[in-house]
């Protein structure tokens, strides 16, 4: 059991780490698509947030399952990199990495379900896959040059990287 303080520094760090990830998700993309200089570097911090999360959960987990979460968290990071790049780099057509970003959520929230029975598979995965919809509807829109998609999006994925937030610190404090 946590103190008080404790689960507050728990619920921060988490916050903290969701806020980071959409930020660098966000800036990543508009990056991507407008070449701005800088992008690689923008690209490298939003890889290694996987890290941020990771010291986060080995702190307070004590699971035999936290190694394959924390490798479906850092895969699913770096295929939305992927997608991005493919979406205004390559000009291809990313269904096949929306079916592998789509997996790879499965993974994910299976995985959380076996680190800690608070969290449901069906909950993570109804979430996640949302925020999937939503950051392949703002690059879709960016793509197609509708930059107002930015701020009629985000405070959606916003909300619901607050979700997130909360049901995951919630599951570490339980």
């Amino acid at each position: 059991m946590y103190t008080q303080q404790e689960q507050q520094e728990i619920y921060r760090a988490v916050y903290e780490y969701a806020a980071d990830q959409l930020l660098w998700r966000i800036l990543y993309l508009d990056c991507v698509a407008s070449h701005t200089p800088g992008t690689a570097e923008i690209r490298e911090k939003l890889l290694t947030l996987p890290g941020t999360l990771s010291l986060i959960l080995r702190s307070v987990c004590r699971s035999d399952d936290l190694e394959q979460l924390i490798q479906c968290i850092d895969k699913g990071n770096r295929i939305y990199v992927e997608y991005v790049d493919n979406v205004f780099l390559n000009g291809g057509c990313p269904e096949n990495l929306r079916r592998m970003w789509d997996k790879n959520t499965a993974a994910t929230a299976q995985a959380l379900a076996k680190v800690d029975p608070e969290w449901n598979e069906k909950t993570w995965t109804a979430m996640m896959l949302h925020q999937n919809d939503l950051l392949e509807h703002t690059c879709s829109g960016v793509k197609k040059g509708n930059y107002d998609i930015l701020v009629d999006v985000l405070p959606f994925i916003r909300r619901l990287a607050t979700d997130m937030s909360e049901y995951l610190a919630k599951g570490l404090c339980a």
